[in-house]
C-alpha cells in the first residue's frame, strides 16, 4: 500500500500536466511527441500496479476458497477417514471446511497487509499449488525441518523432483487462477480499498469462531485425537514451518562461542596401536530392507558372507530428515534434549576426537555435513573434480578413491567418515549403476504414483544392493591396512523411507506421526583381526534397543579416549577387548 501512494504520486506528476494542457486548448503538434514518449512508461508503470495494486474482498475470499478446495485433498482425506459421511458427520465436516477456510482467509489478509493485497493472492495461490503436490504425492509435511531441507536442497536434487505432475498441479491450480488475479482490472486506489484485508481478517476469524462455537465438544475431541491432521493443512502448517525456520535463523548470532563438550580428552601415552575407523553415515536405508536383518530378498550379498559383519536389529533414528539425524547423531545432547540451535553453541564428538589427536577426515557425497564437519577436514566428493567414479551421478564409491595413499603417508589415529548419497528419493533408480539393477521391474522415474509399489519397492531394493557394494569394498581397504592400524567399520543409516504403505512415501514426517519405516535404521559393526571391538561379546547386544544417542559413546570408545564427555547410557553397544 506504500507501493500504492508512491505510483499514484508518480502518476499524478507525470500525467496531471498533459490533462491542463488538453483543457486549456494547446495544439495538438505540441502535445504529441510527450504523449509518443510518456506511453510505454504508463503501460510498464500499470503493469507494476497490477502486481502491487489493492484487491476487493471478494476477490481475496475466492483465492481462499479456491485454495481450501483444490489445495487441501490429503487434510480432507485424512480427515475423512477419521470421520466417514456414513456415520453421520456431514455437519462436524462442514464445520471444519468452514474453520478452514477462515484460517485461510485471515492467514491471506495478514500477509495483504503486509505487501499488496493482489500480490498477497497471487503467492498464496502459488506456493499452495506446489505445497499441495507434495502432500498429496508423497504426505510430505512441511514443518521447520522441512523447509530446512528445502532451503538446503542442492539444484540437483531440486531437478530430480520435477515431474509432468507438479508442473500441471502448480499450472492448473496455481499459474492460472495466479495469472487471473493479476489481470484483474485495477481498482480505484482509496481507504476503503486498503481497508478489505483488515475487514477480511475480522471476517475469517469470526467463521473460524463461528464454526466451532455450536460443536465445541466435537471440538475439543477433534483437536485432543487428531492432532497430527493439521500437519497437512495447506498452507496454514507450512507458515507456521517457514515461521519456526526464520526464527531458528534469525536466533543464530554469527559471533556466538562454541562451548567446549569436555574439558578434557586425551589417548593414553600407553596406547602405541594407530586406530583407524571407518563411519558409514547411510542414507535413507530401511532396517526391515536388509536381508541380515531377516528381508525375504537378499538386498546383503556380499556383506551376509562375512562372518564378522554384525547387524543389530533394533536401532532408531534421532529424526526422520538428514537435517535432524545427522547433527543429533554425534551430538552430545540425547534425542529427548537435542535442539538444532545446539549446533552452533556445542561442539560434538568429532570435536572432541580432534582435541584427543585423532585426525579426523569427512567425505560427503549427499549434501552436506549439516554442520557436524566445520571444524574438521571437509571434502565434497559430488564435485567431479575430486571424485573420479561418476556417470548420471557421482556415486558413493568415488568417495574410496585416493585414501590409501593418506593412510600411508600420515599413519596416525584416523577417523573417516563417509556420507552416502545411499537410497535417497523419489530417484531411487539413479543411486546405483545399471549393473545393481537385479530386482526388476524397478521405478524409473521421480513421480512416484506412476508406478507400483512393487516398482518402488525393486528401484529401492536396487539401491541398497549398491549400499552393501560400497560397504564391501570400505572393509577391503582397511582389510588391507590390519598390519599398519587396528581397523573398525560402523555403518549407521540417518533415517529410513516410506514407500507407499498406507499411501506414504519419502520421509520428514514429524515424530508424532511418523511410521516405524522411517525411524528403524540399519547398524552394521565390523572389526578386522586387529580390532580393539570383542566381536564376541559385542554380538550378544545386536537384538537390545540402540539408537543414534549411542553413536557417540561408541567412537570415544574405539579410540579408546580419556574424556568427561561421555553419555550416561544404560548399555554400551560394544564391547572393547581388554588392554
Amino acid at each position: 500500500m506504500i507501493f500504492d501512494a508512491i505510483f499514484d504520486d508518480m502518476f499524478d506528476e507525470i500525467f496531471g500536466h498533459l490533462d491542463e494542457s488538453r483543457a486549456c486548448g494547446d495544439s495538438r503538434a505540441l502535445l504529441m511527441p510527450v504523449q509518443l514518449d510518456l506511453k510505454p512508461n504508463r503501460r510498464k508503470y500499470t503493469m507494476l500496479k497490477l502486481l502491487i495494486g489493492p484487491l476487493s474482498l471478494k476477490w481475496l475470499a475466492f483465492c481462499a476458497l479456491w485454495v481450501v478446495v483444490f489445495c487441501n485433498r490429503a487434510f480432507f482425506g485424512h480427515l475423512l477417514a477419521s470421520y466417514p459421511l456414513a456415520e453421520g458427520h456431514v455437519y462436524f465436516l462442514g464445520a471444519v471446511a468452514v474453520l478452514l477456510f477462515g484460517l485461510v482467509l485471515a492467514e491471506l489478509c495478514i500477509l495483504a497487509l503486509v505487501i499488496s493485497a493482489r500480490l498477497a493472492a497471487i503467492v498464496l495461490l502459488l506456493a499452495s499449488s506446489l505445497l499441495s503436490f507434495f502432500t498429496d504425492q508423497y504426505g510430505t509435511v512441511f514443518d521447520s525441518v522441512m523447509v530446512q531441507n528445502l532451503f538446503e536442497t542442492q539444484a540437483a536434487e531440486a531437478m530430480n523432483l520435477m515431474s509432468l505432475g507438479l508442473f500441471l498441479q502448480a499450472l492448473i491450480f496455481g499459474l492460472l487462477p495466479a495469472l487471473g488475479i493479476a489481470l484483474l482490472p485495477l481498482s480505484k486506489t482509496s481507504l476503503r480499498a486498503h481497508l478489505q484485508p483488515a475487514l477480511g481478517i475480522g471476517i475469517g476469524v469470526g467463521l473460524a469462531l463461528a464454526a466451532i462455537a455450536p460443536a465445541t465438544a466435537t471440538f475439543s475431541s477433534f483437536f485432543r485425537e487428531h492432532k497430527a491432521l493439521h500437519y497437512f493443512t495447506t498452507p496454514i502448517y507450512s507458515v507456521y514451518g517457514v515461521a519456526g525456520y526464520l526464527k531458528g535463523v534469525l536466533s543464530v548470532d554469527g559471533d556466538r562461542v562454541i562451548m567446549p563438550s569436555s574439558s578434557y580428552a586425551y589417548i593414553p601415552t600407553n596406547d602405541h596401536a594407530y586406530d583407524l575407523v571407518v563411519l558409514i553415515v547411510g542414507e535413507t536405508a530401511r532396517a526391515d530392507h536388509f536381508s541380515l536383518n531377516g528381508y525375504a530378498r537378499n538386498t546383503n550379498p556380499k556383506l551376509g558372507r562375512r562372518p564378522d559383519v554384525i547387524s543389530f536389529s533394533q536401532m532408531t533414528s534421532c529424526g526422520t530428515s538428514t537435517a535432524v539425524s545427522v547433527p543429533c547423531m554425534f551430538s552430545y545432547d540425547k534425542k529427548s534434549e537435542f535442539d538444532q540451535d545446539s549446533i552452533f553453541e556445542s561442539m560434538n564428538v568429532l570435536d572432541t576426537l580432534a582435541k584427543a589427536g585423532v585426525d579426523v577426515l569427512w567425505r560427503d557425497n549427499n549434501s552436506s555435513s549439516k554442520h557436524v564437519a566445520d571444524r574438521v577436514r571437509y571434502e565434497n566428493y559430488r564435485d567431479r573434480a575430486l571424485n573420479t567414479i561418476c556417470d548420471v551421478e557421482c556415486r558413493d564409491e568415488g568417495m574410496l578413491v585416493g585414501l590409501q595413499s593418506w593412510l600411508t603417508e600420515a599413519p596416525n589415529d584416523k577417523l573417516i567418515v563417509l556420507h552416502q548419497m545411499g537410497s535417497h528419493g523419489p530417484d531411487y533408480f539413479h543411486r546405483y549403476p545399471a549393473g545393481f539393477e537385479q530386482f526388476q521391474p524397478a521405478c524409473q522415474t521421480s513421480e512416484l504414483g506412476d508406478c507400483s509399489l512393487d516398482e518402488i519397492t525393486n528401484a529401492y531394493d536396487n539401491s541398497l544392493l549398491y549400499t552393501d557394494h560400497f560397504i564391501d569394498k570400505a572393509i577391503q581397504l582397511l582389510e588391507q591396512n590390519q598390519g599398519q592400524y587396528e581397523v573398525s567399520l560402523i555403518y549407521v543409516s540417518d533415517h529410513g523411507e516410506s514407500l507407499g504403505e498406507q499411501g506414504l512415501y519419502l520421509h520428514g514426517l514429524p515424530d508424532l506421526i511418523a511410521p516405524e519405516a522411517q525411524t528403524h535404521v540399519p547398524l552394521l559393526v565390523w572389526g578386522g583381526i586387529s580390532s580393539d571391538i570383542d566381536l564376541g561379546a559385542t554380538r550378544k547386544f545386536k537384538d537390545l534397543p540402540f539408537s543414534h544417542d549411542d553413536l557417540p559413546n561408541v567412537l570415544l570408545a574405539l579410540f579408546e579416549v580419556e574424556t568427561d564427555a561421555f553419555l550416561d547410557l544404560p548399555e554400551p553397544m560394544i564391547m572393547i577387548k581388554p588392554h
